[in-house]
């Protein structure tokens, strides 16, 4: 009975910090509100056919999946060999450990 009301507050932060701003960008995405005004009518999909149109929107898009698809790849080749260098490191520093205790 304690838990619910441990992780509460936690819930509660995440969802204001996170769910609330997440919530009020599909609305903005779906209506005809400009900056500086929350206020608008619902417009559905009109303001996706409209930027998809849009030049520098589609190269948004493509710069965009370049730059996630390149830094996948470097995390990925990357990650390999630095998890086996530290694995290496810590299992070398174990055995060190274990010779000097043998002494």
């Amino acid at each position: 009975m304690l838990a619910p009301v441990l992780i509460a507050p936690a819930v509660i932060f995440i969802l204001a910090l996170v769910g609330l701003p997440l919530l009020l960008a599909i609305y903005l995405a779906f209506s005809s509100a400009t900056s500086g005004s929350l206020s608008g009518h619902w417009v559905g999909l009109a303001n996706f056919r409209h930027e998809w149109g849009n030049a520098i929107f589609q190269r948004a898009l493509w710069n965009t999946f370049w730059f996630t698809v390149i830094s996948q790849v470097i995390v990925v080749l990357g990650a390999g060999p630095e998890a086996q260098a530290r694995l290496r490191r810590e299992l070398d520093t174990e055995a060190a450990k274990l010779g000097a205790s043998d002494e």
